[in-house]
Order: structure tokens, then C-alpha cells, then sequence
């Protein structure tokens, strides 16, 4: 991004952050109102945060940090919040089995266009292969057109194919890397392995066309029984490396040592960078969950339940923290849990709102849409959360009709100044400085609302 340009956004970025504040000190505004704001500044920070420190956006956003997920010392597992699962949401068809998504702009029109494994029932012929969903839609509102099978000059092998897409050959297209759930070979000792397939596109970026596939490409290994792929830079180096779910739980790392152009993937290496095992079967996907810059690391086992692995070390020396389970409320539970196996996650901002949300493919399964974000970060808590006195030397009372879990008082730069846990109905704000502050309330669900109060 050109430092004009920069200089340009982020002082607009300063002025929303200002005018929200200001809109903070209104009892009567509605939740809309300043959730508007709020999914501007979001798109802002997702502009520009490559270019600036999580510090220095913090500081420019004060207290908007907080309502962006940028607030101090806080972990992506408590901020992260998805609204309520959807099924084949923007006009997805998933006629069949089991499916495979994978979102990437193939006609190069500006929007996500979908590339999905499938594999149909043998009631229905057991056709498999691949399906092309065109997003006739926006970059902000998609709507996908019925699919195409095998486009492209896309081959079918295997029973259902895992994509991944990234530009590897560095030519200005998206080249296409499948894993397979059943594409099996014997190994030297008799077992089975599975292999990586490289589809290059020997087309254009507005017009693909990809080559015969190629096995196990660059020097890639097999792998254990399955190959579930997922890319990333995960080095920071400038160039894509593979990261491998497989058999027993067990995820491979291919570090590209060639170049962006030129690619070349070392010996794999099991579980790098503290990673752990799943139950039985790995489905990764790496993505910047908590928009720190570095990539984190979602993960569906077997019975397709998740972990969450966060970076906590950056974005070229990665160290993983021990897995969460289920901290974004994924898993199925109930009767939805008969026949769930397999499932695979993937990212894209499918709203351009400037934050990931994830969908889930899987065996017997619609495609699950996941929403970062409920509207704005506002809940439906501020619709009854009155305070008073405002201002205050000592005690505020809180009237709320709807339960909630934690009050915040946060300050102008988005730091925490105290914590009350539980549902209370008073706090005292003696021992603040004199100032202006945020008064937080939050549920165990990731829901919360915000007003402005001030210490006198």
C-alpha cells in the first residue's frame, strides 16, 4: 500500500474511532447505530493492519480496539465469536455425500467463487470429482450460480478430493493442490498411503485451465493413509508450505525450501512448532483467526469435533499453544451428531467485512456457514442495559433485564481497569483517576454492550 494512501486511512480509521466514542456517550443510541460503526472500523483494520503494529492500531483506536477484537492482553478464543451455524447459505447446493469447499476468486471478477470435492451416492452412480459454484453475487453479497461439474479440464481421481488453491508457480493464477479421503496406494511395507495432487493452471486468471495432475509435486512426501491439505506461508519467507492432516491424528509439515516461483518441499516433519495430535483423523486449517498477523490453526478430528491451536509466537517463528476444544461452539451435538465424520473447515471473509468466517464441509452433511461476529459486535443485551448516576464519584447501579456473566470497566486506550465477574447490579468505580471510560457487559456466549461512563 502506497504511504499516502496509508497516511489517508488511517486517519479516517482515527476519525470513526472519535465519532464512535462520541456516539458511546448517548444513552439513546441503538445498537445499529453504533454497529455501523463498528463494521467500518473493522473493515479499516483488516486494510491496513499489514502495514502498522497491533500497538499503534490499538492506540488509534482507543476503545474501538476492544469492540474489533484488538484489545489488550486478551486471548482469540474469548474474543472470536461466530453467530449460529447456517446450512448451504448463498444458494450452495450439496446434492450429494460428502463435500470439500474451497473458496478462491478463479474468474478474477473481484469476488469468492467456490471449488468443491464431491462425492454423490452410489444410489446415485457414485459420480465424483469436482464442482464449480461461479459467485454471480458481490464481494459482499455472494450468490452462487447452479454448479458445474469437472470445469476447467479438471480430472477425477480418487473418490473425493480436498482442494486447496494458491499461486505457487508465482504467475499470476491460482493453481490447484488436492489432498484425497480415498485415493490409497500400498507402500513398501504394505500399508496405505495417500498422495498430494498438483493441478497447475495453465490458463489465465480470469480464464483457468489446469494441467493432468501430478503426484506428491516438489518433492512432497505420501502420507498416512489420507492427505487433508492446507497453505500457508507459515515461515514468513514469501513462498507456500503445506501443512498435511493424516491418519492417527497426525499432521506433516512441508517447508518449501525453493522459492515462490520455484517450489520445493523439504522431508515433512510431524507436528512442528508444538502442534498436537487429534483423535484419529486430522482436518486442518490454518488462517489469522485472531487477526494478530501470524496464522492459527483449526482442527476437525474423527467424529468431527475441533481444536483450536493459537500462535502464540509471529508470523515467522510460529509456536502453537495447547489446544482449546471447541472454543467457537462447531461441534454438533444432539441427534445432529449421527453420522457426523470427516468434516472440513475453511476460511474466507465471505462478507468483506474485514474479519475470517468459517465454512464446514463434511460426510452426510449440508455446508455449515459459521459468521464471525454477532451484528457489530453489539448483542441484544443493549437493548435493556440502563446505568445510573452517570457520572459518578463511587457506586454505579446496573439495570439489565437479560443475564450476563462479567462487567468491564475499560479506558480510552483499551486497557481493562477493573473486572467484576457475575451478575451484578452494582460496582464501585471509586479507586479510577477521574476520566472517561467504557462500561462493559459480556455473557458466556461472547455477547456484549457497551456504553460510555465517566469517573468525576
Amino acid at each position: 500500500m502506497k504511504t499516502k494512501t496509508l497516511t489517508r486511512k488511517l486517519a479516517k480509521l482515527n476519525r470513526l474511532s472519535e465519532k464512535l466514542s462520541h456516539e458511546l456517550s448517548y444513552e439513546e443510541r441503538a445498537p445499529h447505530q453504533i454497529g455501523g460503526l463498528v463494521l467500518k472500523i473493522k473493515q479499516l483494520v483488516a486494510e491496513v493492519r499489514r502495514y502498522v503494529s497491533i500497538k499503534h492500531l490499538q492506540k488509534a483506536l482507543g476503545v474501538a480496539a476492544m469492540l474489533v477484537g484488538l484489545g489488550f492482553g486478551s486471548k482469540a478464543h474469548a474474543q472470536l465469536v461466530f453467530q449460529p451455524v447456517k446450512e448451504n447459505p448463498f444458494g450452495i447446493d450439496t446434492a450429494f455425500v460428502a463435500s470439500a469447499p474451497a473458496f478462491v476468486d478463479l474468474d478474477g471478477d473481484g469476488d469468492l467463487d467456490i471449488m468443491m470435492g464431491e462425492l454423490s451416492l452410489y444410489s446415485q452412480g457414485q459420480t465424483r470429482g469436482w464442482k464449480y459454484f461461479e459467485n454471480v453475487g458481490t464481494k459482499s453479497k455472494p450468490k452462487y450460480t447452479t454448479p458445474l461439474s469437472n470445469p476447467f479440464g479438471l480430472d477425477t481421481i480418487g473418490l473425493l478430493n480436498v482442494p486447496t488453491f494458491a499461486d505457487f508457480d508465482n504467475d499470476g493464477d491460482y493453481d490447484l493442490l488436492s489432498g484425497n479421503m480415498y485415493y490409497l496406494e500400498s507402500d513398501s511395507n504394505g500399508g496405505m498411503t495417500g498422495r498430494l495432487l498438483y493441478f497447475e493452471n495453465i490458463g489465465s486468471s480470469s480464464t483457468p485451465n489446469f494441467a493432468a495432475p501430478v503426484a506428491n509435486p516438489f518433492g512432497a512426501d505420501t502420507t498416512l493413509y489420507y492427505s487433508l491439505p492446507t497453505v500457508a506461508d507459515l515461515d514468513d519467507d514469501g513462498d507456500f508450505d503445506v501443512l498435511v492432516g493424516e491418519y492417527y491424528g497426525n499432521m506433516e509439515y512441508f517447508e518449501n525450501i525453493g522459492d515462490k516461483s520455484s517450489p520445493k518441499f523439504a522431508a515433512p516433519v510431524d507436528l512442528p512448532y508444538n502442534m498436537n495430535h487429534v483423535y484419529q483423523v486430522a482436518s486442518p486449517q490454518l488462517a489469522d483467526f485472531d487477526g494478530d498477523g501470524d496464522y492459527d490453526l483449526l482442527v476437525s478430528n474423527y467424529y468431527g469435533k475441533f481444536t483450536y491451536f493459537e500462535n502464540t509466537g509471529s508470523k515467522s517463528s510460529p509456536n502453537f499453544a495447547k489446544g482449546v476444544d471447541d472454543p467457537f461452539k462447531m461441534n454438533l451435538t444432539g441427534s445432529d451428531t449421527v453420522d457426523t465424520y470427516f468434516n472440513f473447515p475453511r476460511t474466507a471473509d465471505i462478507d468483506d467485512d474485514g474479519d475470517l468466517d468459517v465454512f464446514i464441509g463434511g460426510i452426510r452433511r449440508a455446508i455449515r456457514f459459521y459468521e464471525q461476529g454477532i451484528t457489530s459486535g453489539i448483542s441484544p443485551i443493549a437493548k435493556s442495559f440502563e446505568i445510573y448516576p452517570n457520572p459518578s464519584n463511587g457506586v454505579i447501579n446496573i439495570m439489565s433485564n437479560d443475564q450476563f456473566d462479567r462487567v468491564e470497566v475499560i479506558d480510552f486506550l483499551g486497557k481493562t481497569q477493573m473486572v467484576v465477574n457475575g451478575n451484578v447490579n452494582q460496582i464501585s468505580i471509586g479507586q479510577l483517576q477521574p476520566g472517561t471510560y467504557i462500561l462493559k457487559l459480556s455473557n458466556d456466549q461472547g455477547e456484549f454492550a457497551v456504553k460510555q461512563i465517566t469517573k468525576m
